[in-house]
Parts: structure tokens; C-alpha cells; sequence
């Protein structure tokens, strides 16, 4: 293969990534009738952490209230770089998820071409990953995932690599992790799956000194990780970010064995919403293709711990399975070269020359659904969540205490003292997650005025008398987008004795 060949081939992804991004901004705008925006909360939530990054000295959502609500502080931090250069946030957000969007695709080009050199498919792989209608919604999210996707396929990029690995590479492949950690926490199972496999490998040749540079890659981890633990213990009293807890209890995480199965196949229907159902029927294929090539094999390894751990950890498959992405690029990639390798056994040439004229195709119309959808999206995140929020802001006098369970776009638009009753931002609110009625006496304890919520989440204190309805939105769309209709109570109405 020539040089421009090559270069072509890493370029792509880009321009994929890029084409279909604007094709879901058209989308907000062309069908939605709506501004660009973000379509769920939670980028409000790194926005506003990011917003008073600089000019507060720290991962402050108000003046005087650190938190530890950053699951991604690396994701934060760049959102703030953009405050600090005073870009607007979401191009600056939307920028960098497509670039990621990008980096994943170019990678798999990469893993492709150190696992099977001789596949002529290589170049397929990155558009395959780069067009995948999943990844592009991550890449359009405002959130970190098409970042963490990427930095997944550089993690097994470097279980592919040159044998052995030497210091620097262990170097490397701790630092990897430690950005891997600090964008998405399950991308620590990633790398100890990595680390572990090179040591087993490496352990009959070096022995234990083979165990140094492991040991090399534990430390460069601890050093980038560690402070970020320390601030949440400062701040909340754990090391680990107040948002893991509060989703664990939120989403009714917990040792369930019986969960596995259930959540394994709603995972997978959630997966083949795109090119992987194309693809799909080369992973038994790909199985037999790495059967002894360990770096292979992780491809097929690493999807089901990842939905292992998250069906004990956050089951849930909601934002397109945007917990779930990670795991996507490695089946992607396996099943594909699967595709291409039973093909070829069979010499099936006709169907080899046009299989990836259909995945592209294919790509194409996932794609034009996604933008349909995320147009909607976006609308529905726009005039429910900036709506509710702009009602707090002129509906509300200074002072005001507002509670709700999503605090992102309240946060930075909403510009009043806010409860979050996820316990995201207020962790001691956990325990009152599941309990509507002992959530509502400790607001009212602590004088909240106003309490947002969407009815699906607190059924039970809908239509109470003692919480009358001052504020509420109706929208068309929410309810078959799979979401609901904001409406707004007083804790403390005014002719309560």
C-alpha cells in the first residue's frame, strides 16, 4: 500500500465524522426548528463546573460549593479551556466530540492494520467506526463519550503492539489509562484487561521482571489520577465522584446476577440500532480468526465485561446506550474483520467487492434517522430544560431555592440556589432518591421553594394538594422521544400555616 494510500485512509474518518455532524446541525435547525444545542442535560452540568473553572479556582458549581459531580473532569476541563478562550460552549463541545468522533475512526485503521496486516479493510474499519450512527450521536453530544471511545481503541491499539513492551510503553499505556479514568471510570477494566494480559504473556519469558514495567504504568496512573481523588475526598468524602453513587442508587444498581441476562440482550438490541447489525454475524468468525492471538481476542473479551459491570453498576441503556459506546468501535472492528475473513475463505468475490458499498450505505441512512431524531432531541432539551430554566430566572425573585433532579441547564441558565435531588450535587441526598415523600419533608427542612421534576420519576406527588402546580410545560415530542413534560410545585405555598 502507498504512502497517500495510507494517509487517505487516517484522513477519512475525519471528513465521515465531520459530514455527518453537520448533517445532524441541519437537523436542529432545517427540521426541528430549533437553535443547535445539546441533546440531553447533563453537558450543562460539565458546562457550568467549566464555566467557573478559571474564575473560581477549582470544580465549583456556585461560588462557596465545590463538588465532586465530574465523572469526566478531563472532559470539564477542556470545557472550560473554551470559557477561558471565550468560545461559544456548544460548538466548542460539539468541536471536539466530532474530532474524537474522528481520532476513534482514524485508530481503528490503526488496530486493523497491527492485528491483521493483510486485510484490505483497514481503511473500511475507520469509516465504519467514524459513521457509526451511535458514535456520531456521541460525537454531537456534548458529552465525553466519543473521547473515551477513542481513547479505548488506543488502549488496544497498544495490546497490539510491537513485542515487548518496553518502560516507555508501559509509561504510555498508564497514561492512557489515566485519561482513560478520568473521561469514562469503565475504561479502568480496559486497561486492567490490557495490563493483565501482556503481564500473563510476558511472565514466562521475563518472570518477575516482568513486573516492573506494570509497576511503571501503576504509578504514571496514580500520579494523573490520585490529586482528582483527593479533591472528592476533600470535597465529598470519597474518592470516587459523587455522580457514580448517585446513578448507582438512581438507576436501582446492586448485586443481581439475575440482572445479567435481561440487560445483556436489551444492550444488544440497543448495539444493533446501526452498523453492527450488519456485521454482527462475522464475530463468531473474528472468534476463529484470533483464536490464538490474545490482542484479537479482546476485541470479543472486552464488550461483555463492559456490559457485565454496567448491569451491576448503571443497567441502564437510555441516550442511545451511551454507557455502552466503548464497547461498540471493538465489535465493530471484530465483526467486520470476521465479514472479511469468511468471505474470503468462501471466495465469495462479488460480495467482498460490494459489502462495503452497502456498509456505507447503510451508514447513510442509520445517519439520516439519527439526525432526525437528535434534531428532536435537542428541541425537546431546549424548550423543556433552558425553558424551565428561563422560568426560574424571570418567574423567580432572587433567592429563590429551586430543587430538581436535572441540575444542568438549571445550573447555568437557571441563576438561583439549587438542591440537586439526584445527589450529584448534594451526595447526603441520596438516600431520599427512592423515597418521594421523606425527599419532600427534608426540602421543605432546608426552606427549598420550588421543586422541578418530571411526573415519571415522582409519581406519587403528582396531584397532591400540598403541592400545587405553579409552573408546568406540554410538549408533542417528549413523550415518544422516551422522555416527559417538566412541571414545577411549591414546597411552600403561600397559605401553608
Amino acid at each position: 500500500m502507498t504512502g497517500p494510500t495510507r494517509l487517505r485512509e487516517e484522513v477519512a474518518p475525519f471528513g465521515l465524522a465531520a459530514g455527518f455532524g453537520l448533517l445532524y446541525l441541519l437537523s436542529c435547525r432545517v427540521y426541528a426548528g430549533t437553535d443547535y444545542g445539546f441533546p440531553l442535560d447533563d453537558p450543562w452540568i460539565h458546562q457550568t463546573i467549566a464555566r467557573n473553572f478559571f474564575a473560581l479556582g477549582g470544580m465549583y458549581y456556585a461560588p462557596d460549593r465545590p463538588v465532586a459531580a465530574s465523572t469526566a473532569p478531563l472532559w470539564t476541563w477542556l470545557m472550560a479551556l473554551g470559557h477561558l478562550l471565550g468560545v461559544e460552549p456548544v460548538g466548542w463541545a460539539v468541536g471536539w466530540g466530532v474530532a474524537f468522533a474522528g481520532l476513534a475512526g482514524r485508530q481503528a485503521v490503526l488496530l486493523v492494520r497491527r492485528l491483521t496486516p493483510d486485510s484490505a479493510w483497514a481503511g473500511l474499519a475507520g469509516l465504519v467506526v467514524a459513521g457509526e450512527t451511535h458514535i456520531v450521536w456521541a460525537g454531537m453530544s456534548g458529552m465525553e463519550t466519543a473521547g473515551a471511545v477513542w481513547v479505548g481503541l488506543v488502549l488496544l491499539s497498544w495490546a497490539a503492539g510491537a513485542q515487548p513492551p518496553t518502560i516507555r510503553r508501559w509509561a504510555f499505556l498508564g497514561a492512557a489509562a489515566a485519561v482513560g479514568a478520568l473521561l469514562r471510570p469503565e475504561l479502568t477494566l480496559l486497561a486492567g484487561l490490557v495490563g493483565f494480559g501482556r503481564v500473563v504473556a510476558d511472565f514466562r519469558r521475563l518472570g518477575l521482571a516482568g513486573l516492573a514495567g506494570p509497576m511503571v504504568a501503576g504509578l504514571v496512573w496514580f500520579l494523573l489520577v490520585g490529586p482528582v481523588g483527593v479533591w472528592n475526598w476533600l470535597v465529598a468524602g470519597t474518592l470516587f465522584p459523587s455522580t457514580l453513587m448517585a446513578k448507582y442508587v438512581g438507576y436501582g444498581g446492586g448485586l443481581n446476577l439475575g440482572r445479567v441476562v435481561p440487560f445483556f440482550l436489551a444492550a444488544l438490541v440497543e448495539l444493533l440500532r446501526g452498523l453492527l447489525l450488519l456485521v454482527a454475524a462475522g464475530l463468531p468468525f473474528a472468534a476463529a480468526r484470533f483464536r490464538r492471538q490474545g490482542p484479537g481476542l479482546l476485541l470479543l473479551v472486552w464488550p461483555p465485561v463492559l456490559i457485565l459491570a454496567l448491569s451491576q453498576l448503571v443497567p441502564v441503556t437510555f441516550h442511545h446506550g451511551r454507557y455502552l459506546h466503548p464497547a461498540l468501535p471493538a465489535l465493530l472492528i471484530a465483526g467486520l474483520l470476521g465479514v472479511e475473513s469468511a468471505l474470503r475463505q468462501r471466495g465469495l468475490k462479488v460480495v467482498y467487492r460490494w459489502f462495503p458499498r452497502v456498509l456505507l450505505f447503510a451508514a447513510v441512512m442509520f445517519n439520516l434517522t439519527g439526525a432526525r431524531n437528535y434534531g428532536l432531541e435537542v428541541r425537546w432539551i431546549n424548550d423543556e430544560h433552558l425553558g424551565v430554566a428561563r422560568w426560574v430566572l424571570t418567574g423567580t425573585p432572587p433567592g429563590t431555592v429551586v430543587a430538581s433532579h436535572d441540575v444542568g441547564a438549571l445550573g447555568y441558565f437557571g441563576g438561583r440556589p439549587l438542591v440537586d435531588t439526584a445527589g450529584l450535587l448534594n451526595p447526603e441526598l441520596i438516600p431520599y432518591v427512592r423515597d418521594p415523600d421523606r425527599l419532600v419533608t427534608e426540602l421543605r427542612r432546608r426552606g427549598v421553594d420550588y421543586l422541578i421534576f418530571f411526573p415519571s420519576w415522582y409519581p406519587a406527588l403528582v396531584g397532591r394538594p400540598d403541592l400545587p402546580v405553579v409552573f408546568e410545560i406540554r410538549t408533542a415530542y417528549a413523550r415518544p422521544l422516551g422522555g416527559d413534560d417538566f412541571i414545577v410545585v411549591a414546597l411552600n405555598p403561600p397559605d401553608r400555616p
